[in-house]
């Protein structure tokens, strides 16, 4: 048993198994849900608002800027994007990912 573990092989077992009940149960209910012709509209409607942004903050013309290629963004949605410790941890993200494929690429 790995140190600092304090679940038996069987109940790690018993949990994966459990865990893969959960996603196959919530697979068939989102395909369930797509296949209902009412339901997959009222999805589709949802998605499409323009009101909110995806993260649901409103689009007022204080928080939409314009790209001058025509794109719309949402300002507070930008601003989390570019927070630095984001970035820090995309950066390191990108770094390890690069160091892996030189790794695979080496061996």
């Amino acid at each position: 048993m790995l140190k600092g573990s304090h679940h038996t092989p069987e109940a790690r077992q018993k949990m994966v198994v459990a865990n893969l009940a959960r996603s196959e149960a919530h697979r068939a209910s989102a395909l369930a849900q797509w296949a209902n012709p009412e339901k997959r509209a009222a999805m589709c409607a949802s998605m499409r608002r323009d009101d909110t942004c995806r993260r649901g903050h409103p689009r007022t013309p204080e928080n939409v800027a314009v790209e001058p290629n025509g794109d719309r963004y949402c300002r507070p949605c930008k601003r989390l994007k570019e927070n630095p410790w984001r970035r820090a941890r995309y950066a390191a993200k990108r770094a390890l990912s690069r160091s892996e494929a030189s790794n695979s690429v080496k061996g």
